[in-house]
């Protein structure tokens, strides 16, 4: 479904999905996106980010307004849920491996909830409510958790034993 959210708005202008957005236009769909190197406290890693984003518009004002699309039955706000995940895309968009970075400035949601079965012969159809929810930018918070992800998995190992989950886990797998 959110493949048809993305082919529905290609091309479209952001203020036809919500008068708060800034003028632009959605130009960028379905990309792939990689970042360079993730650096924590002034050291290289050898960690980086990699996803695909649905949504890029180019503002008038040279800046960038990303959208993620998502199918979902709720009606409370589930900007701060996905923060962390629209973060990232920034993350490697204004920091990419190859490329020119380019600034995000805007982030937001755009819900389809369908509230409707329409249904003609065989064929059948959901009708949806279309929803913009705008996302506020948590930088710092995600580059917390990017440092304690990084830290995690580049950290000793814990010791293994009964109350080690992984060793649990390993074991109930293997038949052990």
């Amino acid at each position: 479904m959110s493949a048809l959210q993305e082919k529905q708005f290609r091309n479209t202008d952001l203020q036809k999905l919500h008068p708060s957005l800034p003028k632009g236009k959605i130009d960028h769909f379905g990309q792939k996106v990689l970042s360079k190197p993730i650096s924590l406290n002034g050291t290289e890693t050898r960690w980086s980010i990699a996803g695909k984003y649905d949504l890029l518009a180019n503002n008038e004002d040279g800046t960038a307004t990303l959208i993620d699309c998502k199918v979902s039955g709720k009606e409370e706000d589930q900007g701060e849920f996905y923060s962390s995940q629209l973060e990232a895309y920034v993350f490697a968009i204004e920091n990419p491996k190859d490329g020119l970075p380019q600034r995000v400035s805007n982030l937001g949601l755009l819900k389809w909830r369908p509230d409707k079965v329409i249904a003609h012969e065989d064929t059948y159809a959901f009708r949806v409510t279309q929803v913009y929810e705008p996302v506020q930018r948590n930088k710092e918070g995600f580059y917390k958790l990017l440092t304690q992800c990084i830290e995690m998995l580049e950290g000793p190992l814990p010791d293994s034993g009964e109350k080690c989950t992984l060793c649990k886990y390993l074991e109930i797998r293997s038949g052990i």
